[in-house]
């Protein structure tokens, strides 16, 4: 669908099942790099977070999440004549309308992934993380902040590689952005076994 078509309140169908109000529309956000040596490129893409009120079979199912415009249609008329009838109940109306005041965040989550490394390095992976993570990942961080922790703690070389022997996950809550970029405010060290 086209993102200039949608519009914060409007119901739609987007990637899972059911009836969903849309809620917010991003843009104007910059895709992942994961190497600072990677140029930043700007997003074309759209993203529509919403709400639902109704799963496929219209029974009430309250859920929020976060879809790619392209994958957004809007009702029919007829459907947005059902919704409309549901709606004229007052306890589904005044339920949804409480579920939507009270916003249910959808985080971005973003995996960054390291190869094989010397055991030594694999041994302080952990510590090193939390070294240069934990501080400043209390104000936020955006993922180039995060990119150039990891170099200055040595392990820029190791990133993207396979097979992974370590991983951080970084969250954004809400899909948080500071200019173009988004904002990480927790993280997470994954060491497979």
């Amino acid at each position: 669908m086209n993102a200039g078509d949608l519009k914060r309140g409007d119901w739609v169908r987007p990637y899972s099942k059911g009836i969903w109000r849309v809620s917010r529309i991003l843009t104007g956000f910059n895709e992942f790099r994961y190497r600072l040596s990677e140029p930043k490129v700007p997003s074309h893409r759209t993203l529509v977070f919403s709400n639902r009120l109704v799963n496929d079979a219209w029974k009430r199912s309250f859920a929020s999440e976060c879809s790619n415009a392209t994958l957004v249609t809007k009702l029919s008329d007829d459907e947005r004549q059902r919704v409309e009838e549901l709606l004229r109940n007052p306890r589904l109306s005044t339920a949804f309308d409480k579920y939507e005041s009270t916003p249910k965040p959808v985080d971005l989550i973003v995996n960054l992934r390291f190869g094989p490394m010397p055991q030594a390095d694999r041994e302080r992976f952990a510590h090193a993380m939390e070294e240069v993570l934990e501080l400043p990942m209390r104000g936020g961080m955006t993922l180039d902040e995060v990119l150039e922790c990891i170099r200055a703690a040595g392990f820029e070389d190791y990133s993207g590689k396979v097979p992974e022997v370590a991983g951080v996950q970084l969250v954004s809550p809400g899909h948080e952005l500071r200019g173009s970029d988004f904002v990480m405010r927790h993280y997470r060290v994954r060491l497979p076994s």
